[in-house]
């Protein structure tokens, strides 16, 4: 087998010819984002910026090597590498501690207040502000935890481990990314028309752009909720009535800004992953099927409860994402993979401790049919090769992404009364 075939047989995230040529001029040098280029005539100038390197990773390069690459590929940065990670990760340990400790004492005053109720296990409040305290203070601690305790054993064996990581992340963060651009527009432009009807009844835009509200019947209910969300059974309206449609219009609604933003975050990753490693129509599938499977399972799982939210789509993303690199394993590194399983593991102790407001049927739902969606469709494979979208594929995502976009449309079409 000759170089070239060698060559063709890596993953296109392990090939040389994926990161840009280095620039002209100096020997040694440091490129951060596209275009920022530093050179420096010796290794030892190199050495000593990577240790005080504060920005995100960036590639640097060497006269040994014709492109730039990340700084883990060079055994001979192992003692700047740890430096620099030790310092970012203990200032990010330490205060990701302070905003830990900071964000749980209204956790205490609640439990105690709801203790002396004796309604610890039924406070909604407490609820909210302990998912709350996961998601932006005890969870991202412990993430600080782990990195600084990693940096301190960083060496030669895992550093190799580690490379491919970051190799494969700097990657796959710039890839184009059409589809779950188009898809996160749409989802963020449908709560915007929310907010709109939910702001001359909220008191004005922050407070509606945090939690779109209007007046039914004299009492407070979530803008565009009764019109197009997953309302299941109410006065001879919902899902159980024949409006099947539900099912479409729902996921594109959401609770409030926290609820967009975690929504938000969560497609642009599995949606940016899903699109770069399967193509743009097995994204526009599952997200359509399982934002269909999530709706169902949460009719029948919580048949008194209306909900919003394109939860069902996006765990079916993570769910298809599991399998299909679990069958695919040559594709991604396995600590790449690893990321995935922690965001599982993250989901499920929110959704225990968000039992009360979280619909975890539509997150089960659509956890499972992307899952069922990945074994199906992309049988177990050694290849170290992409799957290529066929024609066939093509026109079917087509359609389920304009089904998709045409919920969006229906949504909004039936929050201004048409």
């Amino acid at each position: 087998m000759n170089g070239q075939d060698e060559l063709t047989d890596l993953p296109v995230w392990q090939r040389e010819e994926i990161f840009p040529a280095k620039p002209p001029g100096g020997n040694y040098g440091v490129l951060v984002g596209k275009d920022e280029a530093k050179a420096f005539t010796n290794f030892a100038d190199l050495e000593e910026h990577v240790a005080q390197w504060r920005e995100p990773a960036g590639l640097i390069w060497t006269p040994d090597r014709e492109r730039c690459f990340p700084p883990e590929e060079d055994a001979r940065l192992l003692n700047a590498l740890r430096k620099r990670k030790a310092a970012l990760s203990e200032v990010d340990w330490s205060s990701q501690r302070f905003r830990a400790f900071l964000f749980a004492l209204p956790i205490v005053y609640l439990f105690w207040s709801a203790l002396a109720s004796g309604r610890v296990l039924h406070s909604q409040e407490l609820g909210i502000y302990a998912v709350l305290w996961l998601m932006f203070a005890g969870i991202p601690a412990y993430e600080a935890w782990k990195r600084s305790r990693r940096a301190l054993r960083l060496n030669a064996e895992n550093l190799a481990g580690e490379a491919e990581e970051v190799r494969f992340e700097i990657w796959i963060r710039r890839q184009h990314i059409p589809f779950t651009k188009i898809l996160l527009g749409v989802v963020v432009g449908v709560y915007f028309v929310q907010v709109l009807k939910g702001m001359a009844q909220s008191g004005g835009l922050l407070s509606a752009l945090w939690l779109p509200l209007e007046i039914r019947g004299g009492q407070p209910d979530l803008a565009g909720l009764a019109e197009a969300g997953l309302v299941k059974s109410r006065d001879g309206i919902g899902y159980f009535h024949g409006e099947w449609w539900r099912l479409l219009t729902a996921p594109m609604l959401h609770g409030q800004l926290i609820h967009i933003v975690m929504n938000g975050l969560g497609l642009l990753y599995l949606g940016r992953r899903t699109e770069v490693m399967a193509s743009w129509p097995h994204l526009a599938l599952v997200f359509l099927v399982s934002m269909l499977a999530g709706g169902i399972a949460s009719a029948y799982g919580l048949p008194t409860q209306p909900s919003v939210g394109a939860s069902g789509g996006i765990m079916g993303l993570l769910g298809f994402l599991l399998v299909f690199e679990y069958l695919h394993g040559r594709l991604v590194p396995q600590r790449a993979t690893r990321r995935l399983c922690a965001a599982l593991i993250f989901t499920f102790v929110v959704g225990f401790v968000g039992y009360q407001f979280i619909d975890n049927w539509a997150h089960g739902g659509g956890l499972l049919a992307g899952g069922i969606y990945a074994a199906i469709v992309f049988p177990k494979s050694s290849s170290p090769h992409r799957p290529r979208a066929t024609r066939t594929d093509q026109l079917i995502g087509v359609i389920a992404g304009l089904i998709v976009v045409g919920g969006a449309f229906l949504a909004v079409m039936r929050m201004r009364g048409v």
